[in-house]
């Protein structure tokens, strides 16, 4: 006779903790940053308090002890700086000065020896032939 068991996570429930975060993974995060720090000696929040700091963590979670933000990407962070300090020394970027959009449309450019295609054999032969002529 064959009984099966099936085993899951009793306490918090997958479905109770969704409810406090907005995905798998972030829960996942939260979890372990917060399990983390329980490791490293901070005080558990939790009213039913475990041995395993995972489970302290997930508990928190659930009890709304435990939030968390998503911030801005570092980047784009700086870029957003960036741009205001360029606005600051500057002026607006939409004004680019008349002198510096001219500058650009006069750019030529140079063929050099390196940059310049080489002939096929063909090509060279028929241009031999046309100057001995």
């Amino acid at each position: 006779m064959k009984t099966s068991v099936v085993m899951s996570m009793v306490n918090p429930s997958t479905d109770a903790l969704m409810t406090k975060v907005d995905s798998r993974y972030g829960l996942v995060v939260l979890a372990a940053r917060r399990a983390r720090q329980l490791m490293t000696g901070a005080e558990v929040k939790a009213k039913n308090q475990s041995t395993k700091n995972v489970t302290n963590a997930l508990e928190e979670i659930v009890e709304g002890k435990i939030t968390y933000e998503i911030v801005k990407d570092a980047r784009e962070e700086v870029e957003d700086l960036e741009d205001e300090m360029y606005e600051e020394v500057a002026g607006p970027v939409d004004e680019v000065p008349q002198e510096a959009a001219e500058d650009r449309g006069t750019a030529e450019t140079v063929e050099t020896a390196e940059t310049a295609e080489a002939e096929t054999p063909d090509e060279a032969a028929d241009e031999e032939a046309g100057q001995q002529e």
